[in-house]
């Protein structure tokens, strides 16, 4: 994962996405915008969450792993 430091690029990307209302420029600071690899993992089952994730761009897998250690695909976001 790299974070981007720049609050002109995080600004570019809320704009686009159309949430300025929810995020107005002094919430910048705030927010950490992060570009992951292809087959990165966000989180794993069983950590604990201090963000909030939201997906601007991109594909993200929701996969749980089974007790038989295989992967079932939930969800698949675009």
């Amino acid at each position: 994962m790299k974070k981007e430091p720049s609050n002109k690029i995080k600004k570019q990307y809320i704009s686009a996405a159309g949430l300025e209302s929810v995020f107005p420029d002094d919430t910048l600071d705030l927010i950490d915008l992060c570009y992951f690899d292809a087959n990165e993992y966000m989180c794993l089952a069983g950590d604990d969450i201090e963000v909030f994730h939201i997906i601007i761009k991109g594909r993200c897998k929701v996969m749980p792993s089974s007790e038989t250690g295989k992967d079932i695909l939930l969800s698949y976001l675009e």
